[in-house]
């Protein structure tokens, strides 16, 4: 178990803070649902909505964890993971890094979007991650970066894969 004691509970002002910052704890089943009414009021368009919240979430998540301590940006990103992991978001795996050459591979087991297995809509919650994933990279190196989930907890893997490819090469012919 990791220790959370720096969880600060104010129970007469009903707020907890964690890393200096305010937090809530919710059952995975009401983040499931919210998931869940979003799709059935929005049908696709719910993906995008949960795609731009997790890019923000992400992206917040690197200037938190800056404001904290100076750490390059894989470090950033591997301490981003542990604090996931330690906060129930499944287990933030970083697989490879290559920053030279834009080749990035997480890996998220016990995902909380997709621990329903078959329950889970065809269109599965992992666009949270996918876009939280793809705003700290975004925040750690300036530019656009794109995930491509290539495996999924709902679809029978043992863990969900998000990874990059490297922008194709391009020639100009004169």
């Amino acid at each position: 178990m990791e220790d959370l004691s720096k969880v600060k509970v104010d129970s007469q002002q009903g707020s907890l803070t964690y890393l200096g910052v305010e937090w809530v704890l919710l059952k995975v089943e009401a983040l499931q649902g919210m998931f869940d009414e979003t799709y059935r009021a929005f049908g696709s368009g719910a993906l995008t909505i949960w795609y731009l919240a997790g890019k923000g979430a992400g992206r917040a998540m690197v200037k938190l964890v800056r404001s904290l301590e100076r750490l390059g940006s894989r470090e950033v990103a591997e301490r981003i993971c542990r604090e996931l992991s330690r906060m129930g978001w499944g287990r933030f795996e970083i697989a490879e890094w290559a920053e030279e050459t834009e080749n990035f591979v997480f890996r998220v087991y016990n995902n909380p979007f997709s621990r329903r297995g078959a329950e889970a809509p065809e269109e599965t919650g992992c666009i949270y991650i996918k876009g939280y994933l793809e705003g700290i990279l975004e925040e750690l190196l300036g530019r656009p970066v794109k995930l491509k989930e290539t495996l999924c907890v709902s679809k029978g893997a043992s863990y969900c894969e998000f990874t990059s490819k490297p922008p194709a090469e391009t020639s100009i012919k004169a």
